[in-house]
């Protein structure tokens, strides 16, 4: 029992304490930095986190991955997927190492035992789906026993070796053979042993040879290049650990300060990355900075937080245990801090105020920036009154306050409904009694989004639409969304476009289980920043525009349009105010002031609704 107690204190020594710090300050950051529901994912990856099981937290989406979070920038915690696969490992090692080993003195058997398992888990992953076996310990167990293995390999040659313990230290804990004594040299971690069991050198590169040769055929007919360059790395870094490569280039002093400081590294340089995303800094420059520092600061941390002050990896049992308990308690103190004052901020700012008139002042720099901050923070994306059947307010199904009228609305789409979807329950309250909504992240109802890394899987998505519609049956229906792909132009006759045939097909289908109309709105082109707005508004025309005979070919739709709203006195698309303040957040989502911008005309459709409801095409196009 003691070997299995020092492995696991050893472990969790190394990994918690620096863990755990760095989720608190993302925390922090977190509840500064992000509202609504990206505020809320944010607190949810700090919990899967923190418990070390993010590999197993739902994505936003059924259909985003690990790379397409990458793109996105917007989870500090992204990172710690690998982090929590390397825990869980640890978890398992000494039942696959130790406990269920072959009872043979024989260290070929052994050997082979842990050549096996990998093979096993190298076809599991191969064979699963890879977007699960991605995050999948079983799936990841054969790389990190591709280290055990090369360690093991060399036990069965005939000379005494040394071998640095930080790479495998847990290895040699667990697997002992037979006529080997094993000492660790605390001042070099290092340790010394002689094998007495002896073998030739080729019978001991034998399978991991086979079993390179195997893997390689299978990897190179599959043509997935994820999977043969996540083979071939792993490969021949265990060649490295066993030909125990002395290179000067591998032992420069400057790396081994780098790989000391490795484990702050990884966990510091993605909190660094999202920040700058979330702060919309693009600049080259920045960005160099940024790395500069991320390495910096991990081996201040290192040598600070580590080794000299707090010194955690010299720690006793008690002393760590009331240094992570004491990290733990922090972390949920912060999380109900911001909790706290996102919820206020939210009742604060869940309906736009009204809109001013008359004379703007002149606004100073200064203030014009400090305006934009505090704008930045109000894309309100919560609906107020929310009784959630499943998901989260606002990505998932909302049950809504009623209204004073009779009819059953039902508001649809990605983020943006829920951007805009407050100002249909504010303006059409005379006219709905039942009010729900519907909202997937970045997932259009109308179009085919396979080739966007937005949401790829948009089958799934349209699925889960289809049934809310197919289970409500609402009178009014109301697809409001920022609509990436409609924007290409199209160089063939409107029929026999693969968009157009998609939408026209979903339309139809709206229209059989909706009882009145179906409200589009057609929006922006493809979310940009704000600098790059005009370039893409010039190269991509107005959106949906060509596919305005949807109009004509439904005879339920009613298409509005806030565009308008936007345009200067130039006729030009503008996101800017007159005083220079923001209508959009990065600028994915309307503002309070962007909505009150376009809340006219949610007001006119509310005035013109029972007309609307009669309108055939082209009285149904309304702008």
């Amino acid at each position: 029992m003691g070997t299995y107690y020092n492995f696991y204190f050893k472990r969790l020594r190394r990994i918690l304490p620096l863990a755990l710090l760095i989720v608190l300050l993302c925390v922090i950051t977190i509840s500064a930095l992000l509202t609504d529901f990206e505020f809320t994912n944010g607190m949810k990856s700090a919990l899967y986190s923190m418990f070390f099981v993010k590999n197993y937290q739902p994505h936003p989406t059924v259909e985003e991955d690990y790379f397409q979070a990458l793109e996105k920038a917007n989870d500090l915690f992204t990172h710690f997927w690998s982090l929590c696969v390397e825990i869980q490992f640890y978890l398992i090692a000494p039942f696959v190492l130790h406990l269920f080993k072959p009872t043979t003195e024989n260290a070929f058997i052994n050997f082979t035992f842990l050549a096996a398992i990998s093979a096993v888990s190298f076809a599991y992953s191969f064979l699963s789906n890879q977007k699960e076996a991605f995050d999948a310990t079983p799936a990841r167990l054969w790389q990190f026993l591709a280290g055990a293995t090369a360690f093991h390999s060399d036990l069965l040659l005939t000379r005494p070796i040394r071998i640095p313990l930080p790479v495998n230290e847990e290895t040699a804990d667990l697997l002992p053979s037979k006529g080997t004594s094993l000492q660790e040299d605390e001042e070099t971690g290092e340790c010394e042993q002689e094998n007495a069991d002896v073998l030739s050198g080729n019978k001991a590169l034998a399978i991991p040879c086979g079993f390179a040769v195997a893997a390689s055929v299978a990897v190179l007919v599959s043509r997935d290049w994820e999977i043969v360059l996540r083979f071939y790395t792993t490969f021949f870094a265990a060649l490295v650990l066993f030909f125990r490569s002395q290179s000067v280039f591998l032992c420069h002093k400057s790396l081994q300060i780098i790989g000391d400081s490795s484990y702050s590294l990884y966990l510091i340089h993605w909190p660094i990355v999202c920040v700058l995303e979330i702060l919309d800094i693009d600049e080259w420059q920045a960005k160099v900075v940024a790395m500069a520092a991320a390495v910096a600061l991990s081996i201040l941390c290192h040598h600070g937080y580590e080794k000299r002050q707090v010194q955690y990896l010299t720690l006793s049992a008690k002393s760590t245990l009331a240094l992570v308990l004491g990290l733990y308690i922090a972390i949920f103190c912060a999380m109900g801090a911001g909790t706290h004052i996102q919820q206020d901020a939210t009742e604060q700012e869940a309906t736009p105020s009204s809109l001013m008139v008359g004379p703007l002042p002149e606004l100073s720099q200064s203030e014009i920036d400090r305006q934009n901050r505090i704008l930045s923070k109000t894309n309100d994306l919560r609906y107020k009154g929310c009784k959630l059947k499943y998901g989260w307010n606002p990505i998932g199904f909302c049950d809504l306050e009623n209204g004073n009228g009779t009819l059953s609305f039902l508001i649809m789409g990605n983020s943006y409904s829920a951007n805009l979807g407050g100002l249909v329950q504010k303006n059409f309250k005379e006219h709905y009694g039942k009010l729900q909504a519907r909202a997937i992240a970045q997932c259009e109802p109308l179009v085919n989004t396979a080739h966007d890394h937005y949401c790829p899987n948009y089958k799934d998505a349209h699925a889960k639409f289809d049934a809310d519609i197919e289970r409500e049956r609402p009178d009014i229906l109301f697809l409001i969304a920022r609509y990436i792909k409609p924007n290409a132009p199209i160089t063939r006759p409107i029929e026999n476009d693969d968009k157009f045939k998609l939408m026209e097909g979903r339309l139809k289908f709206f229209e059989e289980h909706v009882n009145k109309k179906v409200f589009i709105l057609t929006a922006f082109p493809t979310p940009a920043r704000g600098d790059d707005f005009d370039r893409k508004m010039k190269r991509l025309g107005k959106p949906m525009a060509p596919y305005m005979p949807l109009a004509e070919k439904c005879s339920k739709c009613v298409i509005f349009d806030i565009e308008p709203m936007f345009l200067n006195e130039a006729g030009n698309f503008t996101v800017l105010s007159p005083q220079k303040l923001q209508y959009f957040d990065n600028p994915r989502h309307l503002n309070n002031l962007g909505k009150q911008l376009v809340e006219p005309v949610f007001k006119r459709l509310s005035e013109n609704f029972d007309r609307l409801l009669e309108t055939k095409y082209p009285e149904n196009i309304f702008v």
